[in-house]
């Protein structure tokens, strides 16, 4: 009778153990579930910051073209004007 006590005793404990296991590892389950929302939180955030400064960076070479280009203009204004007074001076009024 003594070895069906202690087997039901280790049949109890073992229970126990596996129910506990079973309860940790819903618990480390769930913990790794909200950390891999968290990273994934993350990653979009980090894409959407490295969108965000892809379009920055675009935006700012565009300006530097338009200013050459203005820079251009303003050149070719000068050299006219600069013409157009040579022309002008021509003229005896």
């Amino acid at each position: 009778m003594e070895v069906g006590n202690k087997y039901s005793e280790d049949s109890y404990y073992i229970d126990n153990l596996m129910t506990d296991f079973s309860a940790t590892t819903e618990e480390l389950l769930s913990s790794i579930h909200s950390m891999t929302e968290v990273i994934s939180e993350v990653a979009k955030v980090a894409n959407d910051g490295a969108s965000e400064t892809s379009e920055t960076a675009e935006s700012a070479i565009n300006i530097r073209t338009q200013s050459s280009e203005i820079s251009e203009l303003i050149k070719k204004s000068k050299e006219s004007t600069i013409n157009l007074e040579k022309e002008v001076k021509k003229f005896n009024i």
